[in-house]
């Protein structure tokens, strides 16, 4: 389980049943969390399907060298 955070502001960029569901299903509109930027390409795929069954909408971004960060936005 990944550590939610509250109100953390997104820069300015582009923009097997998911082990991370369970955090996205606790995520409020603007929460987020930090995860390593290695894993980047199969987090994006877990959100990906989440999305397309829930409905609820994200925004990943790269917010250090080796970090990035998914928000809830809707």
């Amino acid at each position: 389980m990944y550590k939610i955070d509250k109100k953390v502001p997104i820069p300015e960029g582009r923009t097997k049943r998911s082990e991370i569901w369970p955090t996205l299903d606790k995520m409020n509109v603007g929460d987020s969390f930090e995860f390593p930027k290695a894993i980047r390409q199969p987090m994006a795929a877990q959100v990906q399907q989440y999305v397309k069954k829930f409905g609820k909408k994200f925004s990943m971004r790269k917010v250090g060298e080796n970090t990035c960060r998914l928000w809830r936005i809707e």
